[in-house]
């Protein structure tokens, strides 16, 4: 096999055309082994969606560091970093994003709520970013487009909280880390175990972007 690229664990179909034109296939498993981190447990890091430069994560003293590339997380497929554990039922996930360097005018980082570790899941996020506030956005369906169901303005530092009753998921923002303003909701049925954790993308392929 040559030029086989993927970035995440499982099971491949190679297919084979001889020169006299016969086509053959061959199931394979393949195991990536993600980067090294000092994530504390249960987290876990790893690249979604065929991002251009390979992004990265650490922990010190309670606060993550995020490192990533991507070309967004929006359309029908999404490339970013993601510092993810696997969840059970309902949950609140929230962050503070301290800083975001600003690679594009979209470059986003925040909190989210995804069905699988594939680039075009469904998905749930509420967001920040340098020069367009806060967005609730979400994917409705594996490979579906993606709607964006919140913009307010805001600045960063600020914080940013997603949470799942049920099946609905909802979107939240605030200044202070104590009083919260609903920025979107959605009604989607996501199975019982889904991931939670925080992404950054940088919006411009390639190049990466931090969150600190």
């Amino acid at each position: 096999l040559n030029n086989v690229q993927v970035n995440q664990s499982g099971s491949y179909t190679a297919t084979h055309t001889n020169a006299s034109g016969c086509v053959s296939t061959q199931m394979f498993s393949l195991t990536v082994n993600q980067q090294p981190s000092n994530l504390p447990s249960p987290w876990q890091t790893a690249d979604v969606g065929s991002v251009g430069a390979t992004g990265s994560a650490s922990h010190s003293s309670g606060t993550f560091t995020v490192n990533a590339s991507g070309s967004d997380v929006f359309d029908f497929a999404d490339e970013f970093r993601f510092v993810y554990q696997p969840f059970n039922g309902n949950v609140t996930v929230t962050a503070r994003v301290p800083s975001l360097t600003n690679t594009n005018a979209w470059p986003k980082a925040g909190v989210m709520i995804r069905e699988s570790l594939n680039g075009n899941s469904s998905n749930a996020a509420m967001l920040l970013t340098p020069s367009n506030g806060f967005n609730f956005q979400y994917r409705n369906g594996t490979g579906a487009g993606s709607t964006a169901a919140g913009n307010a303005s805001g600045s960063i530092p600020n914080w940013v909280r997603i949470t799942r009753s049920g099946n609905t998921l909802t979107g939240l923002r605030s200044t202070n880390g104590t009083t919260w303003t609903q920025r979107g909701s959605v009604t989607k049925s996501l199975p019982s175990n889904a991931y939670i954790g925080f992404f950054a993308t940088s919006h411009n392929d390639g190049v990466r972007t931090d969150v600190d």
